[in-house]
């Protein structure tokens, strides 16, 4: 909770997180009204495990991009978000959210709970950064109130058998499409 409301905060270096030792970020950037956009390219933790709340309640928060964390240089055991596995709320409340770009390496990945949810102005999401998790069981409310959302793709999850997805689109308005070919569910609920 380091940034925690810091309403009027518009920029950070994330050259301030490069200990390795830090397990989560969890609601860092919460209430941070003034954060519009992200620079990530200067992070470099490498034992994330949870990022709960990072960016929940950004309201003017517009884009986010984690590609950096994608590069060549660096192999799967160092990559980090290669650990991480929750993810829920992370950009809950972030209305005015448009455009995010996930790794692709969250292999741990558990919860995405309530990731997305009121998060207005998102209209598609990439969700390859689900490709190749293998224990994903919980997306509850996941994109709930996303009212402007009209597809949703999801990749191949492996063996993963998602058990809790109550209420993973409601309030999804705008929906037209969603693929689920590569996803296996207990039940889909809601």
């Amino acid at each position: 909770s380091m940034f925690l409301s810091c309403e009027n905060l518009e920029n950070i270096n994330m050259k301030i997180f490069k200990e390795n030792k830090l397990k989560n970020l969890n609601y860092v950037f919460k209430n941070c009204y003034s954060l519009k956009e992200i620079d990530l390219s200067d992070f470099e933790a490498n034992n994330i495990e949870k990022l709960i709340g990072t960016f929940q309640n950004c309201k003017i928060l517009v884009k986010v991009n984690f590609t950096y964390f994608n590069n060549s240089k660096i192999n799967k055991e160092s990559n980090i978000f290669h650990y991480i596995n929750d993810i829920s709320y992370l950009f809950c409340g972030c209305k005015s959210l448009e455009n995010v770009i996930l790794p692709d390496e969250m292999i741990l990945l558990q919860k995405t709970d309530y990731m997305f949810d009121g998060c207005i102005n998102l209209t598609s999401i990439n969700l390859a950064f689900l490709k190749g998790v293998s224990k994903w069981n919980s997306a509850v409310s996941m994109f709930h109130g996303c009212s402007n959302l009209i597809e949703a793709n999801f990749p191949d999850v492996n063996d993963t058998i998602l058990s809790d997805t109550s209420n993973i689109f409601s309030e999804c308005t705008n929906l037209k499409s969603v693929n689920l070919e590569g996803v296996k569910t207990k039940n889909i609920n809601n």
